[in-house]
């Protein structure tokens, strides 16, 4: 099954196997124990604007009776504050949607530059949710040249696979 430019899927099958592609954007993997439930999303800095993980904890609740509380998250490697640096409208975006981002998820460097931490709003948003089992990487994909491929640091057109599957009860 190939759903083209889908960012997100959930499914509490087994025998399916969830899989995005990622360069500097953040996986984001959802686990429900209690209805043996999954989602996996491809967060890149437009899914993060969007809410898009807790858009998908949101659908996991729709469909499978999911209890956010419930949900074990983990954000793989991807961009970090180091190195996600955007302009003033991408930041003045990321305030009109969460004005909570200016307490510690991003920086301004004074020169009309911003850095903006991906990987904590989105568990931030989580918790807002009523998530707060969420975990992150702390690696980032364009600071380490030796294990990861980066678009933001060289232009890479190579991706790494992020992929999740329930296994049988």
């Amino acid at each position: 099954l190939d759903l083209p430019n889908v960012d997100g899927v959930i499914t509490d099958d087994p025998s399916l196997i969830l899989t995005s592609s990622h360069g500097d954007c953040l996986p984001v993997y959802m686990y429900d124990p209690a209805h043996h439930a999954i989602g996996l999303c491809h967060s890149g800095w437009k899914g993060c604007l969007a809410g898009i993980a807790a858009n998908m904890l949101d659908a996991m609740v729709e469909m499978f009776g999911t209890e956010p509380e419930d949900v074990v998250t983990q954000i793989g490697p991807g961009i970090g504050l180091c190195c996600f640096e955007v302009g003033p409208e991408v930041a003045d975006a990321f305030l009109d949607a969460w004005p909570w981002m200016e307490d510690g998820y991003m920086t301004d460097d004074r020169n009309g530059k911003y850095h903006i931490d991906l990987k904590g709003m989105t568990m931030e948003l989580l918790e807002l949710c009523g998530n707060g089992n969420s975990r992150a990487s702390a690696l980032c994909t364009c600071c380490r040249e030796d294990l990861f491929w980066s678009y933001r640091r060289n232009g890479a057109k190579e991706r790494m696979m992020a992929w999740m599957q329930l296994r049988e009860r």
